[in-house]
Protein backbone atom coordinates (compact mmCIF):
# COMPACT_ATOMS: atom_id res chain seq x y z
CA UNK A 1 0.00 0.00 0.00
CA UNK A 2 1.37 3.01 -0.80
CA UNK A 3 1.99 5.88 1.55
CA UNK A 4 -0.44 9.00 0.91
CA UNK A 5 0.25 12.33 2.19
CA UNK A 6 -2.58 14.24 1.04
CA UNK A 7 -5.46 15.30 3.13
CA UNK A 8 -8.39 12.63 2.98
CA UNK A 9 -11.75 14.51 4.49
CA UNK A 10 -10.58 13.84 8.25
CA UNK A 11 -7.44 15.80 7.78
CA UNK A 12 -3.95 14.71 7.64
CA UNK A 13 -3.48 14.54 11.61
CA UNK A 14 -6.53 14.18 12.80
CA UNK A 15 -6.05 11.57 15.88
CA UNK A 16 -9.69 12.88 17.37
CA UNK A 17 -11.23 10.50 14.66
CA UNK A 18 -8.52 7.67 14.24
CA UNK A 19 -8.13 7.60 17.90
CA UNK A 20 -12.04 6.78 18.94
CA UNK A 21 -12.10 4.05 15.81
CA UNK A 22 -8.71 2.57 17.92
CA UNK A 23 -10.17 2.75 21.26
CA UNK A 24 -13.18 0.73 19.69
CA UNK A 25 -11.01 -1.68 18.49
CA UNK A 26 -8.98 -1.72 21.37
CA UNK A 27 -12.10 -2.55 23.39
CA UNK A 28 -11.83 -6.18 21.58
CA UNK A 29 -8.42 -7.16 22.88
CA UNK A 30 -8.36 -10.83 24.70
CA UNK A 31 -7.91 -10.02 28.44
CA UNK A 32 -6.39 -12.14 31.14
CA UNK A 33 -9.38 -13.71 32.21
CA UNK A 34 -10.04 -14.77 27.97
CA UNK A 35 -6.09 -16.04 28.07
CA UNK A 36 -7.04 -18.31 31.21
CA UNK A 37 -10.03 -19.80 29.26
CA UNK A 38 -7.89 -20.40 26.14
CA UNK A 39 -5.64 -22.41 28.27
CA UNK A 40 -8.20 -24.35 29.79
CA UNK A 41 -8.65 -25.89 26.08
CA UNK A 42 -6.93 -28.93 25.89
CA UNK A 43 -6.76 -29.70 21.93
CA UNK A 44 -6.15 -27.55 18.80
CA UNK A 45 -9.66 -28.19 18.10
CA UNK A 46 -10.92 -26.85 21.43
CA UNK A 47 -8.81 -23.32 20.84
CA UNK A 48 -10.37 -23.07 17.75
CA UNK A 49 -13.84 -23.49 18.99
CA UNK A 50 -13.32 -21.52 21.32
CA UNK A 51 -11.78 -18.99 19.29
CA UNK A 52 -15.07 -18.29 17.40
CA UNK A 53 -16.42 -16.19 20.60
CA UNK A 54 -13.61 -13.47 19.55
CA UNK A 55 -12.71 -10.98 17.23
CA UNK A 56 -10.84 -14.13 14.93
CA UNK A 57 -14.34 -16.22 14.04
CA UNK A 58 -14.54 -14.58 10.55
CA UNK A 59 -11.11 -15.35 9.37
CA UNK A 60 -11.35 -18.56 10.91
CA UNK A 61 -15.00 -19.60 9.34
CA UNK A 62 -13.52 -18.67 5.91
CA UNK A 63 -10.09 -21.36 6.46
CA UNK A 64 -12.65 -24.03 7.63
CA UNK A 65 -14.47 -24.14 4.23
CA UNK A 66 -11.04 -25.30 2.76
CA UNK A 67 -9.08 -26.64 5.81
CA UNK A 68 -9.48 -29.45 7.62
CA UNK A 69 -6.13 -29.23 9.95
CA UNK A 70 -7.03 -27.08 13.50
CA UNK A 71 -3.60 -25.85 13.87
CA UNK A 72 -3.44 -24.78 10.29
CA UNK A 73 -7.06 -22.94 10.04
CA UNK A 74 -5.86 -21.11 13.65
CA UNK A 75 -2.51 -20.59 12.49
CA UNK A 76 -3.48 -18.82 8.98
CA UNK A 77 -7.36 -17.07 10.68
CA UNK A 78 -4.75 -15.24 13.61
CA UNK A 79 -2.23 -14.02 10.44
CA UNK A 80 -5.07 -12.72 8.35
CA UNK A 81 -6.89 -10.95 11.15
CA UNK A 82 -3.60 -9.40 11.77
CA UNK A 83 -2.82 -8.36 7.95
CA UNK A 84 -6.83 -7.07 7.88
CA UNK A 85 -5.80 -4.90 11.18
CA UNK A 86 -2.70 -3.48 9.95
CA UNK A 87 -4.79 -2.61 6.88
CA UNK A 88 -7.95 -0.78 8.54
CA UNK A 89 -4.71 1.40 10.55
CA UNK A 90 -3.73 2.63 7.42
CA UNK A 91 -7.06 3.35 5.96
CA UNK A 92 -8.27 5.16 8.42
CA UNK A 93 -5.35 7.97 8.92
CA UNK A 94 -3.35 9.93 6.60
CA UNK A 95 -0.67 12.44 6.69
CA UNK A 96 1.81 11.77 9.97
CA UNK A 97 -0.33 9.16 11.70
CA UNK A 98 -0.25 7.11 8.76
CA UNK A 99 3.33 7.74 8.22
CA UNK A 100 3.89 6.42 11.98
CA UNK A 101 1.94 3.24 11.36
CA UNK A 102 3.87 2.01 8.10
CA UNK A 103 7.21 2.73 10.26
CA UNK A 104 6.30 0.53 12.74
CA UNK A 105 4.26 -1.97 10.53
CA UNK A 106 7.55 -2.09 8.53
CA UNK A 107 9.71 -4.02 10.88
CA UNK A 108 7.16 -7.14 10.14
CA UNK A 109 8.51 -7.03 6.87
CA UNK A 110 11.97 -7.44 7.81
CA UNK A 111 11.34 -9.79 10.28
CA UNK A 112 9.11 -11.71 7.68
CA UNK A 113 12.15 -11.21 5.04
CA UNK A 114 14.94 -12.54 7.22
CA UNK A 115 12.62 -15.51 8.22
CA UNK A 116 12.28 -16.56 4.64
CA UNK A 117 16.02 -16.29 3.79
CA UNK A 118 17.09 -18.10 7.31
CA UNK A 119 14.52 -20.76 6.82
CA UNK A 120 16.06 -21.44 3.01
CA UNK A 121 19.42 -21.00 4.12
CA UNK A 122 18.96 -23.99 7.11
CA UNK A 123 16.93 -25.59 4.88
CA UNK A 124 13.79 -25.74 6.87
CA UNK A 125 10.21 -26.83 6.11
CA UNK A 126 7.88 -24.57 4.78
CA UNK A 127 5.47 -24.90 7.42
CA UNK A 128 8.06 -24.22 9.81
CA UNK A 129 9.06 -21.07 8.00
CA UNK A 130 5.40 -20.23 7.45
CA UNK A 131 4.65 -20.25 11.04
CA UNK A 132 6.74 -17.05 12.21
CA UNK A 133 5.43 -15.05 9.25
CA UNK A 134 4.09 -11.87 10.63
CA UNK A 135 2.38 -10.19 7.61
CA UNK A 136 1.72 -6.62 9.05
CA UNK A 137 3.24 -5.05 6.74
CA UNK A 138 3.67 -4.46 3.26
CA UNK A 139 4.40 -8.45 2.71
CA UNK A 140 0.83 -9.91 3.15
CA UNK A 141 -0.11 -13.37 3.46
CA UNK A 142 -0.52 -13.43 -0.39
CA UNK A 143 2.69 -11.95 -1.22
CA UNK A 144 4.46 -14.26 1.28
CA UNK A 145 2.97 -17.30 -0.15
CA UNK A 146 4.29 -16.20 -3.56
CA UNK A 147 7.91 -15.95 -1.91
CA UNK A 148 7.56 -19.14 0.28
CA UNK A 149 7.77 -20.93 -3.41
CA UNK A 150 10.62 -19.43 -4.12
CA UNK A 151 13.72 -22.25 -2.88
CA UNK A 152 16.70 -19.91 -3.58
CA UNK A 153 17.24 -16.85 -1.56
CA UNK A 154 18.42 -14.81 -4.41
CA UNK A 155 15.28 -15.90 -6.22
CA UNK A 156 13.32 -13.92 -2.88
CA UNK A 157 15.75 -10.68 -2.91
CA UNK A 158 15.09 -10.91 -6.73
CA UNK A 159 11.33 -11.13 -6.43
CA UNK A 160 11.44 -8.48 -4.07
CA UNK A 161 13.01 -5.80 -6.04
CA UNK A 162 10.25 -6.62 -9.24
CA UNK A 163 7.66 -6.16 -7.56
CA UNK A 164 8.42 -2.61 -6.88
CA UNK A 165 7.14 -2.15 -3.14
CA UNK A 166 7.99 0.62 -0.80
CA UNK A 167 9.41 -1.93 1.56
CA UNK A 168 12.00 -0.74 4.56
CA UNK A 169 15.04 -1.59 3.31
CA UNK A 170 16.69 -1.84 -0.01
CA UNK A 171 17.69 -5.04 -1.72
CA UNK A 172 21.72 -3.78 -2.31
CA UNK A 173 24.04 -5.21 -3.41
CA UNK A 174 25.77 -5.97 -0.07
CA UNK A 175 22.64 -8.03 0.74
CA UNK A 176 22.57 -9.66 -2.48
CA UNK A 177 26.43 -10.59 -1.93
CA UNK A 178 25.86 -11.90 1.93
CA UNK A 179 22.90 -14.10 0.83
CA UNK A 180 25.13 -15.40 -2.25
CA UNK A 181 28.25 -16.10 0.13
CA UNK A 182 25.56 -17.31 2.91
CA UNK A 183 26.43 -15.04 5.36
CA UNK A 184 23.46 -15.29 7.21
CA UNK A 185 24.83 -13.12 10.14
CA UNK A 186 25.39 -10.50 7.74
CA UNK A 187 22.31 -10.25 6.19
CA UNK A 188 19.95 -10.32 9.31
CA UNK A 189 22.79 -7.41 10.09
CA UNK A 190 21.57 -5.44 6.74
CA UNK A 191 18.41 -5.83 7.27
CA UNK A 192 18.28 -4.51 10.73
CA UNK A 193 20.35 -1.61 9.96
CA UNK A 194 18.62 -0.54 6.69
CA UNK A 195 15.23 -0.83 8.32
CA UNK A 196 16.33 1.62 10.99
CA UNK A 197 18.30 3.72 9.15
CA UNK A 198 15.40 3.92 6.89
CA UNK A 199 12.86 4.66 9.78
CA UNK A 200 15.04 7.11 11.51
CA UNK A 201 15.02 8.94 8.57
CA UNK A 202 11.52 9.35 8.09
CA UNK A 203 10.80 10.49 11.28
CA UNK A 204 11.60 14.11 12.44
CA UNK A 205 12.70 14.57 16.13
CA UNK A 206 11.55 17.47 16.37
CA UNK A 207 7.63 16.86 16.21
CA UNK A 208 6.20 15.33 19.14
CA UNK A 209 4.54 12.30 17.43
CA UNK A 210 7.39 10.98 15.45
CA UNK A 211 9.71 11.57 18.19
CA UNK A 212 7.31 8.81 20.39
CA UNK A 213 7.65 6.54 17.81
CA UNK A 214 11.69 7.26 17.37
CA UNK A 215 11.65 6.96 21.15
CA UNK A 216 10.24 3.19 20.66
CA UNK A 217 12.23 1.92 17.89
CA UNK A 218 15.70 3.38 19.67
CA UNK A 219 14.73 0.66 22.78
CA UNK A 220 14.50 -1.88 20.36
CA UNK A 221 17.95 -0.97 18.81
CA UNK A 222 18.80 -1.24 22.26
CA UNK A 223 17.95 -4.93 22.99
CA UNK A 224 19.33 -5.48 19.79
CA UNK A 225 22.68 -4.71 20.97
CA UNK A 226 22.67 -5.75 24.01
CA UNK A 227 21.50 -9.47 22.67
CA UNK A 228 24.04 -9.31 20.36
CA UNK A 229 27.23 -9.09 23.39
CA UNK A 230 25.63 -11.22 25.46
CA UNK A 231 25.09 -14.20 23.16
CA UNK A 232 29.08 -13.56 22.15
CA UNK A 233 29.65 -14.57 25.77
CA UNK A 234 27.47 -17.36 26.07
CA UNK A 235 29.51 -18.26 23.25
CA UNK A 236 32.63 -17.81 25.41
CA UNK A 237 33.71 -15.19 23.03
CA UNK A 238 35.09 -12.03 23.98
CA UNK A 239 32.84 -8.85 22.45
CA UNK A 240 35.28 -6.38 21.73
CA UNK A 241 35.68 -5.36 18.10
CA UNK A 242 33.34 -8.72 17.34
CA UNK A 243 29.68 -7.27 17.69
CA UNK A 244 29.04 -4.55 14.84
CA UNK A 245 25.89 -2.28 16.62
CA UNK A 246 23.05 -1.31 15.16
CA UNK A 247 22.69 3.01 15.30
CA UNK A 248 19.70 5.24 16.98
CA UNK A 249 19.57 3.20 20.54
CA UNK A 250 19.69 5.52 24.02
CA UNK A 251 22.72 3.60 25.58
CA UNK A 252 25.87 5.18 25.84
CA UNK A 253 29.07 3.66 24.48
CA UNK A 254 30.37 3.73 28.13
CA UNK A 255 27.59 1.13 28.91
CA UNK A 256 28.69 -1.41 26.09
CA UNK A 257 32.03 -1.20 26.76
CA UNK A 258 30.83 -2.11 30.45
CA UNK A 259 29.30 -5.60 28.75
CA UNK A 260 32.22 -6.12 26.12
CA UNK A 261 34.83 -6.12 29.05
CA UNK A 262 32.94 -8.53 31.27
CA UNK A 263 34.89 -11.50 32.00
CA UNK A 264 31.61 -13.65 31.59
CA UNK A 265 28.49 -14.00 30.68
CA UNK A 266 27.20 -13.38 34.31
CA UNK A 267 29.27 -10.49 35.11
CA UNK A 268 28.04 -8.90 32.33
CA UNK A 269 24.62 -9.74 33.08
CA UNK A 270 25.05 -8.18 36.75
CA UNK A 271 26.52 -5.03 34.90
CA UNK A 272 23.43 -5.05 32.99
CA UNK A 273 21.10 -5.00 35.89
CA UNK A 274 23.17 -2.13 37.35
CA UNK A 275 22.73 -0.24 33.81
CA UNK A 276 19.88 1.61 32.74
CA UNK A 277 18.08 -1.40 31.45
CA UNK A 278 18.41 -2.83 34.89
CA UNK A 279 14.96 -1.93 36.17
CA UNK A 280 13.59 -4.51 33.45
CA UNK A 281 15.91 -7.38 34.51
CA UNK A 282 15.07 -7.16 38.36
CA UNK A 283 13.32 -10.42 39.26
CA UNK A 284 15.44 -12.08 36.33
CA UNK A 285 18.19 -13.94 38.03
CA UNK A 286 18.31 -16.68 35.65
CA UNK A 287 21.41 -16.37 32.89
CA UNK A 288 19.39 -18.19 30.40
CA UNK A 289 19.53 -15.63 27.35
CA UNK A 290 15.74 -17.06 26.13
CA UNK A 291 14.47 -15.45 29.24
CA UNK A 292 16.36 -12.09 29.68
CA UNK A 293 15.48 -11.50 25.71
CA UNK A 294 12.01 -12.23 27.13
CA UNK A 295 12.34 -10.11 29.76
CA UNK A 296 14.05 -7.05 27.91
CA UNK A 297 11.18 -7.55 24.77
CA UNK A 298 8.34 -7.06 27.21
CA UNK A 299 9.89 -4.21 28.80
CA UNK A 300 9.50 -2.65 25.13
CA UNK A 301 6.07 -4.09 24.73
CA UNK A 302 4.87 -2.28 28.40
CA UNK A 303 6.51 0.87 27.51
CA UNK A 304 4.38 1.24 23.58
CA UNK A 305 1.72 0.25 25.66
CA UNK A 306 1.88 3.00 28.20
CA UNK A 307 2.09 5.43 25.28
CA UNK A 308 -1.48 5.45 25.53
CA UNK A 309 -1.46 7.70 28.31
CA UNK A 310 1.11 10.38 26.39
CA UNK A 311 -1.48 12.49 24.38
CA UNK A 312 -5.49 11.64 23.99
CA UNK A 313 -4.49 13.78 21.01
CA UNK A 314 -1.63 11.97 19.47
CA UNK A 315 -0.33 8.69 17.91
CA UNK A 316 -0.04 7.06 21.64
CA UNK A 317 -3.26 5.53 21.69
CA UNK A 318 -2.47 4.30 17.96
CA UNK A 319 0.87 2.61 19.05
CA UNK A 320 -0.31 1.04 22.29
CA UNK A 321 -3.01 -0.73 20.17
CA UNK A 322 -0.98 -1.68 18.05
CA UNK A 323 1.66 -3.67 19.84
CA UNK A 324 -1.39 -4.95 21.84
CA UNK A 325 -2.86 -6.47 19.13
CA UNK A 326 0.59 -8.05 18.06
CA UNK A 327 1.19 -9.49 21.16
CA UNK A 328 -1.91 -10.75 21.18
CA UNK A 329 -1.48 -12.33 17.92
CA UNK A 330 2.09 -13.98 19.77
CA UNK A 331 -0.20 -14.91 22.51
CA UNK A 332 -2.56 -16.86 20.74
CA UNK A 333 0.34 -18.91 18.17
CA UNK A 334 2.14 -19.59 22.32
CA UNK A 335 -1.17 -21.36 22.98
CA UNK A 336 -1.86 -23.30 19.78
CA UNK A 337 1.38 -24.54 19.53
CA UNK A 338 1.76 -25.21 22.85
CA UNK A 339 -1.32 -27.32 22.58
CA UNK A 340 -0.12 -29.03 19.44
CA UNK A 341 2.65 -30.17 21.09
CA UNK A 342 1.41 -31.25 24.53
CA UNK A 343 2.75 -29.16 26.57
CA UNK A 344 1.42 -28.06 30.63
CA UNK A 345 -1.02 -24.93 31.05
CA UNK A 346 2.19 -23.25 33.23
CA UNK A 347 4.41 -24.23 30.54
CA UNK A 348 2.50 -21.94 28.00
CA UNK A 349 1.67 -18.92 30.43
CA UNK A 350 5.11 -18.48 31.44
CA UNK A 351 5.72 -17.43 27.67
CA UNK A 352 2.69 -15.09 27.51
CA UNK A 353 2.58 -11.47 28.09
CA UNK A 354 -0.12 -9.51 29.62
CA UNK A 355 -0.74 -5.88 28.41
CA UNK A 356 -4.40 -5.57 28.73
CA UNK A 357 -5.65 -5.50 32.26
CA UNK A 358 -9.25 -6.52 33.02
Amino acid sequence: MALSLLSTGYGVDDYGYINARIRAMMGQLLKPRDYEKLLGEETPENLKVALKDTPYAGPIARHEASLQDPVEIVGRALVDHLAEVSRKLLKISDGEPQLCFSVLLGRWDVHNVKALIRGRMRGASDPSIQRSFMPAGVLDPVRLEQLLRDRDPLKILDRLATWGLQLPFVVGRDLIKAVNEGRLEDVELYLDRSYFQWAFERLSPRRPNTALVRELLRSLVDVRNVMAVLMLLKAGLRPRGRVKYLEGGRLKASDYRALEDAESLEQALDRLREGPLGRYLWDTKTTALETVERALESAVLHQAFQMRFADPLGIGVGIAFLFAKETEIINLRTILYGLEFGLRKAEIRQDLVFLVAE
